[in-house]
């Protein structure tokens, strides 16, 4: 659950690796977008929120094997948490 329904409004980027097995190999916050101060209070915790949304779900199934290492493969990604998107 979210810390408050407007930190809804905060976007966390992170930096995902994978093995080539689909297990997560690291994950670490690139990047907080918060446009309004008043929500700064809950961006450590939006935070926490998005790297647990990448350990659940991983290890990731089914990925094509020949775009792992690959420019634009799956190896490397950024996952953009941002709570507005799920319905």
């Amino acid at each position: 659950p979210l810390p408050a329904p407007e930190a809804a409004a905060i976007q966390v980027h992170v930096a995902v690796t994978l093995n080539r097995d689909g297990r997560l190999a690291g994950a670490r916050v690139s990047k907080v977008t918060n446009n309004d101060y008043r929500l700064r209070q809950y961006e450590q915790r939006m935070r926490d929120l998005a790297l647990a949304v990448i350990r659940q779900c991983t290890p990731v199934r089914g990925l094509p094997p020949e775009l792992y290492d690959v420019p634009r493969g799956w190896r490397q990604f950024t996952y953009v948490f941002d709570p507005r998107q799920i319905r």
